[in-house]
């Protein structure tokens, strides 16, 4: 049964793409398990033939997905990030027209600290880039630090897979931080967010990350904070402010 944390994508081609946490009642164990499904559809979102399953684990969370460029010129990719026990894994597909999905790699791993809320972006060449943040000292206040890494070709090798933890930024909301709009067992994290510039302008190649910081554990004043990199995620500029209040 479908559960929970939908996301929806269309592609270049016309595809649209559902990802969604389906769950399953253990009964040997008397516990819940929770995997990824990815859904497709060739007509807009009216009916959706093919469902993958791409976790057995039964301990996954937040998927996130993305769609863009590969490395193989007149085809696209797809790609889904999850929290699998903590830590950040996503598999990718090539896509070469409408229905047209080849078969997901293997899931890959995010090394370095654990860390949860993720998000996926992909680059101009079919780079990868993933973001998460950690649980900080205070998981369900802050700090909590956010990071990424890189998978710098994509789906061209299973032998390249993301490289070593970066630290983008030190965030005062964390993992469950509760303000007065979001007073619930769940609050808010820093949902950071990725985004990558395709244009052929002057910034084309650059990276965008979007996140929610606060100038300090106890006020509920939160802002939207803007970060940017020209080298792929290797290094970033200061943050910039979104909201104007």
């Amino acid at each position: 049964a479908a559960c929970c944390d939908p996301q929806g994508v269309f592609d270049r081609f016309g595809n649209f793409f559902l990802v969604y946490l389906g769950l399953h009642y253990n009964a040997d164990l008397d516990i819940n398990e929770y995997n990824v499904y990815l859904a497709m559809s060739t007509d807009g979102g009216q009916t959706f033939p093919t469902i993958t399953q791409l976790t057995t684990s039964g301990t996954n969370d937040q998927p996130s997905l993305a769609v863009g460029p590969s490395y193989l010129p007149g085809s696209d990719s797809i790609w889904v990030t999850y929290n699998n026990d903590d830590r950040i894994a996503a598999r990718g597909a090539l896509v070469s027209g409408l229905g047209s999905v080849g078969p997901f790699n293997p899931a890959q791993e995010a090394p370095g600290t654990r860390g949860s809320f993720g998000n996926i972006a992909i680059g101009p060449a079919g780079q990868v880039l993933v973001t998460y943040q950690d649980g900080g000292d205070h998981a369900n206040i802050g700090p909590s630090r956010i990071f990424v890494n890189l998978d710098p070709d994509g789906l061209q090798s299973d032998t390249t897979a993301f490289g070593a933890q970066i630290t983008v930024a030190v965030t005062q909301v964390g993992s469950f931080r509760l303000i007065p709009a979001q007073s619930n067992d769940y609050g808010i994290d820093a949902e950071a967010n990725l985004a990558w510039d395709y244009s052929s302008g002057s910034h084309k190649g650059r990276v965008y990350l979007v996140y929610t910081d606060a100038a300090n554990e106890l006020t509920n004043d939160t802002d939207i904070m803007l970060r940017y990199s020209d080298d792929s995620g290797a290094t970033w500029s200061a943050p910039l402010r979104v909201n104007d209040d």
